[in-house]
């Protein structure tokens, strides 16, 4: 199914159960951050709820409002529910020293990735440039972030807790993973046409 093809009532079904989901995650933030420990001692689910939870009402406020920009442009897709463990897993590899993780801005970040791959992919022309440019630019800022340890756009704000920037970059790396392997699986013939455009 193309990027164009999920209609409007699918998109804001998606947005309000992610609002909702999360606003209950953050009652009781305990029992579904992604915890190092915790997954290690068998709470899975942490993996997929720490995504959930969030330090305050502004960065709950942030997160869900990028969300649902997001499935405005793009629309909602179960690869989410699979992206989200893949993130969690990363995250605690590439980040030993991490010992607990809320929020959805790795996630963000990863499937911001993959749906400027998917247009890149679907599209010609400028459109298609301007997609791998933005994926380009969601690279770069979240590399700077992580190298200079603070915030690009929102450094003066308050999110209830530390930000953890260098997520940012896992979660972008993860969506650029996933984009290629899910190009790979595609058929020859049509990752061919999608190479050659229409």
């Amino acid at each position: 199914m193309g990027w164009r093809n999920v209609n409007l009532v699918q998109r804001c079904v998606c947005a309000a159960a992610l609002a909702l989901a999360a606003w209950a995650a953050g009652a009781y933030p305990d029992l579904f951050i992604l915890e190092r420990t915790a997954v290690a001692s068998g709470e899975l689910w942490r993996l997929w709820t720490g995504h959930l939870v969030h330090g305050s009402a502004t960065h709950y406020a942030y997160d869900v409002g990028a969300f649902v920009l997001l499935c405005g442009v793009y629309g909602p897709r179960l690869r989410l529910l699979w992206l989200a463990p893949l993130i969690g897993v990363a995250l605690l590899v590439w980040l030993p020293n991490m010992q607990y993780y809320y929020g959805l801005s790795a996630l963000l970040h990863a499937w911001a990735v993959m749906i400027m791959a998917e247009i890149w992919r679907e599209e010609c022309g400028l459109r298609s440039y301007f997609a791998a440019l933005l994926a380009l630019g969601v690279f770069a800022k979240a590399l700077l972030e992580t190298g200079l340890g603070a915030s690009v756009f929102t450094a003066d704000i308050n999110f209830g807790g530390p930000v953890l920037h260098a997520s940012h970059l896992v979660g972008a790396t993860v969506g650029l993973v996933a984009s290629c392997a899910c190009y790979l699986r595609l058929p020859r013939t049509q990752a061919t046409n999608l190479q050659k455009g229409p």
